[in-house]
Parts: structure tokens; C-alpha cells; sequence
């Protein structure tokens, strides 16, 4: 089973952020996928054990997995995802019919 990466959500009126901590990985090995209500990210990096006397095998992550579900729909194409110093920043704005907007009132 895959490590489960630190993830914090952020909702804010016209969209979500979302932080996920991949300490050692770079860019081009995190994968991003995702629906109107679920963002899927996945990395994986090639083993680093060589072949030979091993005396003490931590082996750092290799492999992660996680599925998050958004608490309301949001527009896929529109996401912004940054990777700096082993945390990827997402950015996912809401779709246009969740964003949280002021009613006007009219007198009849």
C-alpha cells in the first residue's frame, strides 16, 4: 500500500486550494487526474537500493497515492498546479454555479 501524502483543503469563495506535500519527487514524476468532484494525484520515482550488501534499507517513498474529493464542483479546465520545494499547490477554481455570490433584491 502507498504512503499517504499531507494534504491540506482550502475553500474559499471562488475556489479550493489544495497543498500536498512530495517531499524528494520532481515535477515530471507527479501525475495530476480528475473529474468535476475528485482530483486523483499519484508520483512515483525509481528505487534507489543497488544490488549488494545491505546493512540498514529505509527505503525513501517511492510510490504515492491519494484521492481527494472537492466539497463542491469545480472547473477542470481551469486548474493551476505549481511545484515548489516538495509541496505541489493546486489551484481549483469553483464551478461557475457553486461560487458563493450577493443577491440582489428588488422592490416590485
Amino acid at each position: 500500500m502507498a504512503p499517504t501524502p499531507s494534504i491540506d483543503l482550502i475553500e474559499n469563495t471562488d475556489e479550493i486550494w489544495v497543498f500536498i506535500d512530495l517531499p524528494g519527487f520532481k515535477p515530471e514524476e507527479i501525475q495530476l487526474e480528475g473529474d468535476p468532484r475528485t482530483l486523483h494525484v499519484s508520483a512515483t520515482r525509481p528505487s534507489e537500493i543497488e544490488d549488494g550488501r545491505n546493512v540498514l534499507i529505509n527505503e525513501r517513498t517511492v510510490q504515492i497515492d491519494r484521492v481527494i474529493q472537492f466539497p463542491t464542483d469545480v472547473e477542470m479546465d481551469e486548474i493551476d498546479a505549481v511545484f515548489d520545494d516538495g509541496v505541489c499547490k493546486i489551484t481549483v477554481p469553483k464551478a461557475a454555479s457553486e461560487r458563493y455570490r450577493e443577491i440582489d433584491i428588488r422592490s416590485p
